[in-house]
């Protein structure tokens, strides 16, 4: 560069880094880095031309001739006053630009002006120039030669300089920006879809916001981009935060690449004399245009858009057409004039949610309204054409058709019109119907837009049959509506179980004696207590269904472990068995410390099931009751009849035991202080006394715990009628019923939750797929998850 005079030895107080870039060729591009010098310098904001306007300038042309400049920047000098800012340094020196280099902010806006400025007479007409390449196109031959001359003329006086080996002259197919274009369209440049394809899996964001905005260059090429790419678009944005390499990601990284290479990858430009169907499809998140040309009576999909920005109440014009739409129907009005374009909508017009980010203000092209007509068709109407194609790739289909158009008299129930197999349906009402019949790849499709769409409104399975069966045919209809809602995580999360909860009654053997197994529970009252006092703990006794309660200001770990101590265990001994809820109150350390102690085993009921407690929880139900009727004039004074109530309710006969509580508790029926006292005292001997104690006892135990068995059974019988009992094993997945603080909008069921084991009958350990903690359920409080095919 110093022997061909484009730098010069410097003295200048700036300096910038020298780094080498590697070209495609294999050799090293010197570059300066100038990036500190870029961050002071004001910017030139003269346009480059954009690449689908460019690319689409091309449609219609034969011969194609492509220039490049040789070191273009190096052919244009910079001003004397700003050469010391260019100095860099080496291990030779501090040198100096005397030609503009590369690596300055506004490089390519002074060179793209100079070219444009250069070539306004024949530039869009058959000249296009991105910075220092320079494409020739014609129609014809001669026309392409003069062109030719022309321009080589232009840069000829201009003292330009071409590179003889990156021209190509005279072609009927060139490779530009990134793309391989002739005559007929364009295609992905095949070096450049073979780089992306070797690229590895990303490990981190910046990674992954390589690889898609390298795919993204090709968007137009890949029909639903934004939905494939959806995964991704997360770790795009600055400071995105890795959590690592998911399959939904791994999924999208794959059917990406995937698209690249199958077809249709090629984009036919639009034909002159073609009309134009613009397909709109919108909603809130997303913006989907697709391209339709009509060729020869058939519809070909040449292009498909998707746009990811919001849109503004603002940005929607009076037809309810986002003015994007403008903008691509710029791709045809740009080079075809006049052109017949129809516009169909299928869109939430102005229901369209508003975004608080603004659209991007690129490019917007008024649409002219003489040469467009905007048509509303039915989604119904649109399917007919997908249809059509799905039917013939179909293989099933597809040969059925070719039999009945072969022998139609052998399909009476079936007809083919303009290349569709219908079903011909008699209805009750004596008229004959002809349904189009639906390939199996586009039921989950319409299955959607009948159930899943807000206008279908996630309704059940007779609804959504009635509807579909209106408009389509396929066989077992039914059975696929059937499967396809039961799978729907939004219905499974949302809708009221109408049925009875599944799980059959689980009944426990009473225990031999007495206070061998006993369940303990706080009630809350509605009300404080004049005495202070707003909790009843309440411990039960599992055979004798004796109770003791105690009336407490707070619900805490000491009071229960203060009344287990000193009523039950300093009086009557230890206990085998303690039932509970999980609540603080009962599972802590201090009551831990003291069941150790005393021998005792704590057992936890399911959360949120409080049939496991069940006895101390009927209790509860029964004095609430009785203690109303008591206290209703001044309910401050609940507290001074528990004790009465509970006397009351240990020295009458149980409905289930057919024994006093405290009869079997004591071995002696209690003295009530409404019967007279008897007059004469009969003593019996201490021998006599034992012997019928122990009589008695025995008796009033065994028959206590036959009574309570025939009462289980009678109530498991109507307790499992009309229920299911669903059995679960590992690896099969569930919702949970949602139970905390849950309102009108939260979901009903959560998860979905793996099975990890199967406790008993009714109980489970599961966890939860997505957060992975684990917890104890019961069988009633899970519905069965299922996969959508």
């Amino acid at each position: 560069m110093l022997k061909h005079g484009q730098i010069e030895k410097s003295y200048a107080s700036w300096s910038s880094p020298v780094i080498l870039v590697k070209k495609k060729d294999g050799s090293y591009r010197f570059v300066v880095d100038y990036r500190s010098l870029n961050n002071i310098t004001e910017r030139d904001c003269y346009p480059l031309p954009r690449i689908d306007d460019t690319l689409n300038r091309l449609n219609g042309n034969n011969y194609f001739t492509k220039l490049d400049l040789k070191s273009g920047y190096h052919q244009i000098r910079i001003h004397p006053d700003d050469k010391d800012k260019t100095t860099f340094v080496t291990s030779h020196g501090a040198f100096r630009f005397n030609v503009m280099p590369q690596g300055l902010k506004n490089s390519p806006s002074n060179f793209q002006r100079l070219m444009y400025d250069l070539l306004v007479s024949s530039r869009w007409d058959y000249t296009l120039v991105y910075l220092d390449d320079v494409v020739i196109f014609s129609r014809t031959f001669d026309q392409h030669v003069h062109h030719l001359n022309e321009i080589l003329s232009t840069l000829s006086s201009a003292r330009l300089q071409l590179n003889p080996q990156k021209c190509s002259f005279v072609k009927g197919e060139i490779d530009y920006l990134g793309h391989t274009i002739n005559g007929q369209g364009i295609r992905p440049l095949q070096s450049n879809i073979d780089a992306i394809l070797q690229l590895p899996i990303p490990s981190t964001p910046k990674q992954v916001h390589s690889f898609v905005q390298a795919a993204n260059y090709y968007r137009n090429h890949i029909k639903i981009f934004s939905k494939l790419a959806a995964p991704l678009f997360p770790y795009t944005k600055k400071n995105a935060i890795w959590i690592g390499w998911t399959d939904a990601m791994n999924n999208a990284f794959i059917e990406l690449k995937h698209r690249l290479t199958e077809p249709p990858i090629f984009l036919n430009f639009p034909e002159d004399d073609g009309q134009f169907i613009l397909s709109i499809d919108a909603s809130g998140e997303e913006y989907h245009i697709t391209k339709i040309t009509y060729k020869r009576g058939r519809c070909n999909c040449d292009a498909d858009l998707l746009s990811r920005f919001p849109y503004d109440e603002s940005d929607i014009d009076d037809n309810g057409h986002p003015h994007r739409v403008r903008c691509f129907t710029s791709t045809l009005t740009s080079s075809i004039q006049p052109i017949q374009l129809n516009v169909i909508t299928r869109s939430k017009s102005k229901a369209i949610q508003q975004s608080s980010s603004p659209t991007s203000p690129s490019a917007t092209v008024p649409l002219s309204s003489d040469s467009s007509t905007i048509h509303h068709r039915s989604i119904f109407d649109l399917y007919i054409d997908r249809i059509r194609i799905e039917q013939m790739k179909d293989v099933n289909l597809s040969n059925r058709i070719k039999s009945i158009l072969a022998q139609p008299n052998q399909y009476p129930h079936e007809i083919v019109d303009d290349g569709i197999l219908y079903k011909v349906i008699n209805r009750i009402d004596g008229s004959i119907i002809q349904l189009p019949w639906l390939p199996a790849s586009l039921i989950p499709d319409v299955l959607f837009l009948y159930h899943d769409h807000p206008m279908s409104g996630h309704f059940g399975v007779t609804r959504t049959f009635h509807k579909v069966q209106e408009q389509f045919f396929f066989p077992r209809m039914y059975d696929h509506i059937k499967r396809y809602i039961r799978s729907c995580s939004a219905c499974a999360q949302f809708n009221v179980q109408r049925q009875k909860k599944p799980g059959f009654l689980q009944c426990e053997l009473p225990p031999d004696g007495v206070f061998e197994i006993m369940q303990m529970d706080f009630w809350k009252a509605p009300i404080r207590s004049f005495n202070g006092n707003q909790y009843v703990l309440i411990i039960t006794d599992r055979l004798s269904k004796f109770v003791f309660a105690r009336a407490l200001p707070s619900a805490t770990a000491a009071a229960a472990a203060e009344m287990l101590l000193e009523d039950i265990i300093l009086k009557h001994g230890s206990i085998r068995y303690l039932q509970s809820d999980q609540g603080s109150h009962f599972r802590n350390e201090l009551l831990s410390a003291i069941t150790a102690l005393t021998g005792c085993q704590q057992v936890f009921s399911i959360p949120y099931h409080p049939m496991s407690n069940g006895q101390v929880e009927r209790f509860n139900s029964t004095f609430c009751d009785q203690l109303k009727k008591y206290c209703h004039h001044n309910l401050t004074e609940w507290d001074n009849y528990l004790s009465a109530v509970v006397w009351a309710y240990n020295s009458t006969v149980h409905s289930t035991t057919q024994f006093i509580p405290y009869e079997l508790a004591f071995n002696r029926r209690p003295l009530s202080p409404f019967v007279p006292t008897p007059t004469a005292i009969k003593l019996m001997k201490p021998h006599d006394y034992w012997e019928k104690a122990n009589r008695f006892k025995s008796f009033a135990l065994r028959s206590a715990r036959i009574n309570i068995q025939q009462q289980q059974i009678a109530s498991k019988e109507r307790y499992d009628q009309g229920r299911r009992h669903p059995i679960y094993k590992a690896g099969d997945f569930v919702w949970l019923k949602h139970s905390i603080n849950r309102t009108k909008f939260d979901v009903r069921f959560d998860g979905p939750f793996v099975i990890i084991n199967r406790i008993n009958q009714v109980k489970y350990l599961i966890e939860h797929t997505e957060l992975g903690y684990r917890q104890y359920e019961h069988l009633n409080n899970l519905i069965p998850f299922y996969d959508r095919d």
